[in-house]
């Protein structure tokens, strides 16, 4: 018991030097904040919802600009002390800004300290996804028109076209040697398979298509494999409608349909021209994203044979995540004083002990230690845990004898009293 309490005795007294010292430094750091206009570094993790690091994130302050490396790490370099914005976006995620007060660099030697002192280096950021999907139509199809040699019933006679949205839900059509035009309806995209499934052509059915396979071409396919119609291109044309007429800046990528492969991306700067893109027949995607808009994944974009389509595309202004780390040197100036008087009550609870005070009372101060910030971390562990988890552990086992002992002092007390 005597060997117990004097641990716990040593616990209160540790947890209150070293919420001391963590309180008196962040005064000692804060008053540098207030009296020196230098520089800074400030560096940190930034990943997703998930907890996936991300990279190629912007990281920016005042015009500077870093990205993030492939682990999520990033440094951000000549950022003034005090109170700054720093602001983080990736395209497809939400533009976040930090509030975040940047502290003078602390050296021992020649190495930066990284710990919980430095406090320039001690924020995670955590983006969340933002890619709003957006139907502007469904694409459509229309009469395709297969022109045939004649004179190749040795090819053909055991071939079927199929037409349909998809691969999977063709209908499939025969083909014989003495067909000269075949005009098929559907929509998406057309093959045409020899007999024993090999694919001879295929393509997107765009409206209007006509496709005529002559000899040429047909010994070349015979010889080369299996080949991919495409007609003349057709020009699409984007407008986009702003939101309140404010015309910003924006990326964009165009996606084709069936293979996934982009086809098209660019940085847009303002302007009211919006986008035209000549485009092989298909059906297409398109991902628009930028730091102030609300970034959108359009879908279904269509460029026909030898034909235009315009669309109108609205676009908003963006979502904006917004966090206050320190919010101001006077905070700090108050959470440095109230961690120095915290560190009383805990010389309090060691005095408190050691005169057989209530164990309840006791258990909450040790309890007020998991609440505090001490100098250093052990791993992903503040030392003011640790000292409050052997703390509580030791009340929790003395409990029995030391009320015993509290109540006997309390009672030869009482006797001498009267």
């Amino acid at each position: 018991m005597k060997g117990k309490r004097k641990l716990a005795i040593a616990m209160f007294f540790l947890l209150g030097l070293s919420t001391l010292v963590f309180g008196a430094f962040l005064l000692y750091r804060t008053a540098q904040v207030d009296g020196w206009n230098g520089t800074s570094i400030v560096t940190g993790l930034v990943q997703d919802s998930d907890g996936t690091p991300l990279e190629d994130v912007i990281v920016s302050w005042e015009g500077i600009e870093t990205r993030s490396l492939s682990d999520g790490l990033w440094e951000l370099t000549n950022v003034d002390e005090g109170l700054q914005t720093i602001g983080f976006y990736k395209g497809g995620y939400v533009l976040k800004t930090i509030k975040w007060l940047v502290y003078p660099l602390y050296e021992i030697g020649d190495d930066i300290e990284d710990g919980p002192n430095n406090i320039s280096k001690s924020y995670d950021i955590v983006l969340r996804r933002e890619m709003v999907d957006s139907d502007i139509s469904e694409y459509t199809g229309g009469t395709l028109i297969l022109i045939v040699d004649g004179g190749r019933d040795e090819l053909f006679s055991y071939s079927t076209i199929g037409v349909g949205t998809t691969e999977d839900d063709h209908e499939d059509h025969p083909l014989t040697g003495d067909l000269t035009r075949i005009e098929l309806d559907g929509q998406g995209n057309f093959s045409i398979d020899l007999d024993g499934g090999e694919t001879l052509l295929s393509g997107f059915h765009p409206a209007g298509s006509t496709i005529d396979i002559t000899d040429p071409l047909i010994g070349s396919l015979e010889t080369e494999g299996p080949d991919l119609w495409v007609g003349p291109p057709g020009v699409m044309k984007i407008s986009f409608l702003w939101e309140e007429s404010t015309q910003l800046s924006y990326s964009y990528r165009v996606i084709d349909r069936f293979t996934n492969d982009t086809l098209s991306s660019e940085e847009k700067s303002p302007g009211p021209d919006g986008i035209v893109m000549e485009m092989v027949p298909g059906i297409y995607r398109m991902e628009l994203w930028g730091r102030e808009i609300r970034d959108k994944n359009i879908r279904w974009l269509q460029a026909d044979s030898g034909s235009n389509r315009t669309y109108e595309i609205s676009l908003e202004l963006g979502d904006v995540d917004s966090e206050f780390e320190d919010l101001s040197v006077r905070a700090n100036y108050t959470l440095s004083i109230s961690y120095m008087l915290i560190s009383l009550i805990f010389f309090f609870g060691g005095y408190y002990i050691r005169m057989r005070g209530s164990w309840g009372v006791l258990l909450v101060l040790a309890f007020i230690g998991f609440l505090s910030q001490g100098f250093l971390t052990i791993l992903i562990f503040n030392i003011n845990h640790i000292f409050a988890l052997v703390l509580v552990i030791v009340l929790i086992s003395i409990r029995g004898e030391y009320n015993r002992i509290r109540q006997a002092n309390m009672g030869r007390r009482f006797s001498s009293n009267h």
